[in-house]
């Protein structure tokens, strides 16, 4: 008898012989009730204390997202000034919307509060892009309502836009 044949049927014979064992041995796989409830309270912890930051945290993403898109909004206004060698202005509408504005003509209307709905913003007046690139000075303050952080957007009067922390 070869060995491959040996080593089947000397495995077939203890396995009839472990299985026969195994009738008569307590079953011991799987977790115990006291195991999984201990496991459910660490997870319970866990959760406790790590929701508060993530709910503080996307919060905090809120009211940055808003002030990434009026900054890239700015960014594609003065970048259609130049482009188009024309006057470009972004006027306010009220304390969540803006519009651009070409030769008293409305080019888009945006709206954060869709996505940033506890997000407002104020500017001492309406930013303009002159066909050179150039723009007039000012800030533009957003606030978020359920945290009172607020972030600033400042143009420069040659035409940079940054977004910073208020002082």
């Amino acid at each position: 008898m070869g060995y491959l044949a040996y080593h089947l049927l000397f495995r077939q014979q203890a396995d009839i012989k472990d299985s026969g064992e195994a009738m008569v041995k307590k079953r011991t796989c799987g977790f115990t009730l006291v195991e999984m409830m201990v496991v459910i309270a660490i997870i319970a912890v866990l959760s406790a204390i790590a929701v508060p930051n993530f709910m503080e945290y996307a919060r905090n993403q809120r009211l940055n997202g808003a002030a990434r898109q009026v900054y890239g909004d700015l960014m594609n206004a003065r970048q259609q000034a130049v482009t188009e060698n024309k006057k470009i202005i972004v006027q306010f509408v009220n304390n969540h919307q803006y519009k651009f504005v070409r030769d008293d003509e409305t080019l888009a209307l945006r709206d954060i509060h869709p996505d940033y709905s506890d997000v407002t913003f104020s500017a001492g007046s309406n930013p303009a892009f002159r066909p050179n690139g150039t723009g007039n000075n000012l800030t533009i303050t957003l606030t978020s309502s359920s945290t009172g952080k607020t972030k600033c957007i400042m143009l420069s009067i040659a035409g940079r836009i940054r977004i910073g922390d208020c002082s």
